[in-house]
């Protein structure tokens, strides 16, 4: 399937985790689990939020990705590292199932983990079974918590694109999909911040500009000009610029098997 991972915004996302207590507050939440695993899955594992931490902590990490640009950062970083126990998977997923016919490289492992997926796809009783039969000990959901304002869309929704940004489903709606498989999850819920950095004042204009997807006309330019100026944090040379997206919640969902 078409990823919206791209270059830029699997660039950008990476930057934001590397600055971010993202991944030290979820491996904080999951270090009961982790402790009693020798190998974990990591479903969506983008460019290593949860597998290069991870990868220390257990013997072989399996990191599947969907975007390539996503992976070939997660791979970047760990040779960077020095990391050799990830394997990486480029390979996505569907309504119906999994693609490009993964069951026969996959064999099952002490710990599935599925962090921010997409609702329809942790949401499908075929997905649902395909990570129930790899698990030996541990499935793990792990989705957002709560409503937070995305990239500021509350704002410059109505500024910009003259309608409300509509909010997704919270981990609320994979709880109830659980419930209806008969899984009675445990849940935790952690705060993490994960704001974003910019190497200066117009690569934050062009991050709203990718994301927002339309030509802003030279009205609109300017009031989100005005916007941002207002909102970003400057470095003390004035150079560089953070997004400052307050704090936000994640809710960790996992059984045993």
């Amino acid at each position: 399937m078409a990823t919206k991972w791209d270059k830029k915004r699997s660039e950008w996302y990476c930057r934001a985790i590397e600055k971010s207590n993202y991944p030290y507050k979820a491996l904080k939440t999951l270090s009961h689990m982790i402790k009693q695993c020798d190998d974990i899955i990591d479903f969506g594992a983008g460019c290593g939020a949860l597998s290069i931490p991870m990868a220390a902590k257990v013997k072989k990490v399996t990191a599947v990705e969907p975007s390539r640009w996503m992976l070939n950062l997660l791979r970047a970083r760990a040779e960077k590292a020095g990391i050799k126990n990830i394997r990486t998977f480029n390979a996505g997923w569907k309504v119906s199932g999994l693609k490009r016919n993964m069951l026969p490289g996959i064999k099952p492992h002490d710990a599935v983990i599925c962090a921010n997926l997409p609702p329809d796809v942790v949401c499908n009783v075929r997905f649902f079974h395909y990570i129930s039969k790899l698990a030996k000990k541990y499935v793990i959901y792990l989705n957002g918590a709560g409503k937070w304002n995305r990239f500021y869309y509350d704002d410059l929704y109505p500024m910009l694109l003259n309608k409300e940004y509509g909010h997704g489903g919270d981990y609320l709606n994979m709880y109830a999909f659980l419930h209806q498989q008969g899984i009675y999850a445990n849940v935790n819920v952690f705060e993490f911040r994960l704001d974003q950095p910019f190497d200066n004042f117009e690569e934050a204009m062009d991050f709203w500009r990718h994301r927002l997807k339309i030509k802003l006309t030279p009205r609109k330019e300017k009031l989100l000009t005005d916007f941002l100026k207002k909102k970003l944090l400057s470095s003390e040379r004035g150079s560089s610029f953070t997004a400052p997206f307050g704090t936000r919640r994640a809710a960790v969902m996992w059984w045993k098997q």
